[in-house]
């Protein structure tokens, strides 16, 4: 195996392992990373700070979320890009909240 598929390899099980565990479509949103910094003697600096769930503390960093998108449609993964780039969609999302509250 030379290099380039070595690194091709690399970035499929990465690409699977965020897909696994970074999206989740119940909450409708591509999470930074999981879990949360709540339990944790370690200090990772102000992300602690934020409620769990919330902007880094293991919630949706949206400028990440959006390079990732570009990530997975470079990786020929389409569907999955589609589906990751309609949960950070505003106008998709919108829709959304008027099916819950209309």
């Amino acid at each position: 195996m030379d290099a380039s598929e070595e690194f091709r390899n690399e970035v499929e099980l990465g690409g699977a392992a965020a897909l696994d565990r970074l999206v989740l479509p119940a909450a409708g949103l591509v999470a930074l990373f999981a879990p949360p910094f709540n339990r944790t003697a370690l200090d990772p600096g102000y992300i602690k700070g934020y409620v769990p769930g919330v902007r880094e503390n293991g919630g949706q960093y949206t400028h990440a979320a959006t390079w990732f998108v570009i990530a997975l449609a470079e990786m020929g993964r389409a569907d999955e890009a589609w589906h990751c780039y309609r949960l950070l969609n505003p106008i998709i999302f919108e829709s959304i909240i008027d099916r819950w509250t209309g």
